[in-house]
């Protein structure tokens, strides 16, 4: 195993502000270590060096040290762990300063639909018809599954951005043979952004063409609700990334027309529904799921529960 290699494929910053929120200093970055007890940012990522050192506890070094310190691994299993996780080949998601305007091909999303085959039951089990997968051109790319961003009406439009969403249980095998166990999985899959974004980086309103004919729409945090409402004949959108990602100019782009606008936020984005509640205007109403073991519109109707609640007002 050729080690400066491996160390060559990731960037010990990309690595270690996927579970540490870093903030940049001239060529340094610097963080709350989380190997003790840190209440001011002690952790110092050198990216020029590669290298970490926390003027708190005294850790330092490189990237396999990183991995071996806060996973509590050896180093054999700190390689066969980097050589495991894919090279960041896609820039996370964040929101840009300033305006991009990329596009994906056609025939890569028809490429990617075309390699489903098995990996099309997880939409279906996150209660998608053939007839949604099929239309969006939903895929797989050999590791991730692929969402696609259209900027109309699918497959009529240009293809804008994928986001590529982690497949845990995929990621989770190949951890375990890495020769992690219990709970040093479920850190290290921390360490692999839950999506990744392919394309423009702006901010993009999923699903915008469902309502454009509606005076009463839905507006979710992520497109799997957006795409199951509508599938229920029940037009809603989404902001292609999260909550933060909302533009105050949609409101003249796409929502003038509407009559009445309900706005249902993920467990934990109620603040931000009513951010854009505020920018709307007009009849707009944040409606909150009820307690249960859902966090979002997508588990609450896999539980058995119809967007006609949703519509006639929770209790």
């Amino acid at each position: 195993m050729n080690l400066q290699a491996l160390k060559s494929q990731h960037n010990i910053v990309d690595l270690i502000g996927r579970t540490v929120p870093l903030r940049q200093h001239n060529q340094r970055y610097t963080g709350l270590c989380p190997l003790h007890k840190d209440t001011i940012p002690s952790l110092v990522v050198y990216p020029n060096q590669q290298s970490f050192h926390c003027f708190g506890c005294g850790a330092h070094g490189d990237i396999f040290n990183w991995l071996m310190l806060t996973l509590n691994i050896d180093f054999k299993t700190a390689c066969n762990l980097l050589s495991n996780l894919p090279e960041q080949t896609f820039e996370p998601l964040f929101k840009p300063k300033f305006k991009q305007f990329r596009t994906i091909s056609k025939a890569a999303a028809d490429y990617w639909h075309n390699r489903l085959g098995g990996k099309r039951e997880y939409f279906k089990n996150r209660g998608f018809t053939d007839g949604t997968i099929d239309r969006e051109l939903w895929g797989w790319d050999g590791r991730r599954f692929v969402v696609t961003i259209w900027e109309g009406k699918p497959q009529a439009s240009r293809l804008l951005a994928v986001k590529l969403r982690r497949d845990d249980e995929l990621e989770k095998k190949k951890l375990a043979e890495s020769g992690l166990v219990g709970k040093q999985i479920d850190e290290a899959l921390r360490l692999l952004p839950k999506y990744l974004l392919k394309g423009s980086y702006n901010p993009i309103l999923y699903n915008a063409w469902a309502i454009e004919n509606c005076i009463t729409p839905f507006i979710f945090f992520g497109e799997f609700d957006a795409a199951l409402s509508t599938q229920l004949d029940y037009p809603a959108c989404s902001p292609n990334q999260g909550a933060n990602s909302w533009e105050d100019s949609w409101y003249k782009d796409y929502f003038r027309h509407c009559e009445r606008i309900k706005v249902i936020p993920d467990r934990g984005e109620r603040e931000q529904a009513f951010k854009v509640r505020a920018s709307l205007g007009g009849q707009v109403e944040v409606v909150e799921l009820p307690k249960g073991p859902w966090k979002d519109f997508t588990d609450f109707i896999l539980a058995g529960h119809s967007v006609q609640e949703i519509e006639n007002g929770m209790p």
